[in-house]
């Protein structure tokens, strides 16, 4: 494992308050760095085009509704689409408020069994934007841009990578062994803090009508700073109906953006998952 930074960026990730460092999936980044990212930032523009056309990323599968505890109508809506890219896949979730105020794009390329290749992210509501490519060895390289200031990191994972954009299709892929009993654990890469965290999946309750996989932490940090995540299925068609858990996009509270843990629920444009 290796990191890259200017000597501030060791300062400013260090005064971020330990669970801060943990929140996964939410929180804004404590990264920094010392100069713009060409590789990083070229493809920002395209995501940001997304707002005003998510056509462009492909075809439709669902649209989820996100709801907040204690807030009544959903807060957020986002848009799973896919196109093919030569022998691979994209893709790409795009994520609004209510005001259709673009909040989180995540643009996930990947091959048929949801091992990823490259991941880019772009978080309109902090400012901060990233991507992880993985190599043939397996090493996972992280370069993020925090409102223009860069950090790069390389982390050898030592189980596979799992994404937003990834997580139900590796799921489905592996739906058999879960089903059967088996927990398998993944490495959940978080561009905005340049690492993966470890969580096990593992089937918590499974009838003829619903399959409910649960998404627990690994280590005792990773499981105070998220709550264990619940992915809720139908049995017979596979769909994903509801998700349960940290979501990427934040929730203003008393005037500061805090992680949201919310619930999701689906709604299918296309016939099945992909």
């Amino acid at each position: 494992m290796s990191t890259t930074a200017c000597d501030g960026s060791v300062s400013v990730w260090a005064s971020v308050g330990r669970l801060a460092r943990l929140a996964v999936l939410g929180g804004v980044s404590g990264l920094a760095g010392c100069a713009t990212s060409p590789s990083a930032q070229s493809r920002v523009p395209e995501l940001q085009a997304l707002a005003t056309s998510p056509e462009a990323a492909g075809t439709l599968v669902y649209r989820g509704e996100v709801f907040a505890p204690k807030r009544d109508g959903a807060v957020f809506e986002y848009e799973r689409r896919v196109a093919g890219r030569g022998d691979a896949m994209v893709s790409t979730h795009v994520s609004f408020d209510t005001a259709h105020t673009l909040a989180v794009v995540h643009v996930a390329e990947h091959g048929a069994e949801y091992a990823v290749r490259r991941f880019d992210s772009l978080h309109a509501q902090t400012g901060t934007s990233g991507t992880m490519q993985v190599d043939a060895q397996g090493d996972l390289h992280f370069e993020v841009l925090d409102n223009g200031r860069r950090r790069t990191r390389t982390e050898r994972a030592s189980n596979p990578v799992v994404v937003g954009p990834t997580l139900f299709g590796y799921t489905l892929a592996h739906w058999d062994a879960l089903v059967a009993g088996d927990a398998l654990d993944v490495q959940f890469a978080v561009v905005e803090r340049a690492r993966t965290y470890g969580f096990t999946l593992s089937v918590s309750a499974h009838d003829t009508h619903t399959t409910t996989v649960a998404m627990r932490g690994r280590g005792a940090m990773t499981r105070m700073a998220v709550p264990t995540m619940h992915l809720v299925f139908d049995t017979a068609s596979r769909k994903i109906l509801r998700y349960e858990g940290r979501v990427p996009p934040l929730l203003s509270r008393g005037g500061k953006l805090r992680p949201l843990d919310a619930r999701v629920e689906y709604s299918f444009a296309a016939v099945g998952y992909r």
